[in-house]
């Protein structure tokens, strides 16, 4: 949304140094419940990247998901 209510703060971790110690956890409300996350990577992505990988043939696989986005994240968290 243009007056950034959905994603549009998420560039903050990339260009505001402190931001990430101040938001370290984002909520998902649903229906049903609210969910509460931890941001551990931030990258822009295209809309058809690997990150948007859901479903996992092992453990193995993802750990190794896990790694790639932490690598490919655009600030140390």
């Amino acid at each position: 949304m243009r007056d950034q209510s959905m994603f549009g703060r998420l560039q903050n971790y990339k260009y505001e140094d402190d931001y990430y110690k101040d938001h370290l956890y984002f909520q998902v409300q649903t229906a049903d419940r609210t969910y509460r996350y931890k941001v551990f990577a931030y990258n822009d992505v295209s809309d058809t990247s690997d990150v948007y990988t859901i479903t996992f043939a092992s453990d193995n696989t993802y750990t190794d998901y896990l790694t790639m986005v932490k690598q490919l994240s655009q600030v140390n968290i």
